[in-house]
C-alpha cells in the first residue's frame, strides 16, 4: 500500500498517485453511468450501486443524480435513503 493511499484512508492530503487515479477514474465511470439510468432500470442501478460501493445493506435506495469521487470506501447498512444531488 502506497503512502498516498495510506493518507488517503486516513484522511490527510495526499498526491495521487497510479492506484488513486485507477479509483477515481472507476468511481466517475460507474456514478456516469448510474447517473444515466432510468426510473424504469432499477435492477441496474442496483447492480451499478453494489459495484461502486464497498458494501450495502439490505434495502438501499440511491436517487440519482448520485456523484462521488472514489466510491469504493463507500459503505451503507440496511434501509439506506440517498436523495437526489448527493455528493460523497
Amino acid at each position: 500500500m502506497s503512502k498516498q493511499y495510506q493518507n488517503l484512508l486516513a484522511g490527510k492530503l495526499y498526491k495521487t498517485d497510479e492506484k488513486i487515479q485507477s479509483m477515481k477514474e472507476k468511481g466517475r465511470y460507474l456514478s456516469r453511468l448510474f447517473n444515466e439510468t432510468t426510473e424504469k432500470e432499477n435492477t441496474k442501478r442496483k447492480k451499478l450501486i453494489k459495484q461502486l460501493f464497498g458494501s450495502t445493506g439490505e434495502n438501499y435506495t440511491v436517487k440519482p443524480p448520485f456523484y462521488c469521487s472514489h466510491g469504493s470506501h463507500i459503505y451503507v447498512g440496511d434501509n439506506f435513503f440517498c436523495n437526489f444531488n448527493c455528493i460523497f
